[in-house]
């Protein structure tokens, strides 16, 4: 009803899972859970009881703002991760044309002559790929 607010989230991810962690302070409670095409998800819920949409927007106003201050941090997040991809991958192809070149005749002869040598890629170790925990207090 007009009472009660649902929110449906995979905590497959981690900025869900502090999304998550950010709703349950506002008063959500977790409803039960749910699975579609294989995946579960997790369903929260909060009770308004009588639904004033006036009312409702006056005593709400600091979660509202703190909402928007959470999907504005959540887009500079994904805006940064998006570009250290883009940066890596420009940075991986720069390697590869550079290698691919130096073997080249003949290139070849000029950088075996001055010295130059192959390239390594940027790789990361698996387990170092973990992504950074965020906390909200």
């Amino acid at each position: 009803g007009l009472d009660e607010i649902y929110v449906t989230l995979f905590l497959d991810r981690p900025e869900l899972v502090a999304l998550y962690d950010l709703l349950t302070k506002w008063g959500f409670y977790e409803y039960g859970t749910k699975t579609s095409n294989g995946s579960t998800e997790t369903v929260l819920v909060k009770k308004l009881g009588i639904f004033d949409p006036n009312k409702t927007v006056i005593e709400n106003y600091p979660n509202l703002k703190a909402s928007e201050n959470f999907f504005t941090l959540q887009s500079q997040l994904e805006g940064t991760e998006n570009r250290i991809t883009v940066a890596r991958k420009d940075y991986i192809e720069a390697i590869r044309l550079y290698n691919t070149r130096i073997r080249m005749i003949p290139t070849a002869w000029i950088a075996d002559y001055i010295g130059l040598e192959r390239r390594q890629t940027f790789d990361i170790p698996i387990e170092e790929q973990k992504r950074p925990e965020i906390r909200f207090k």
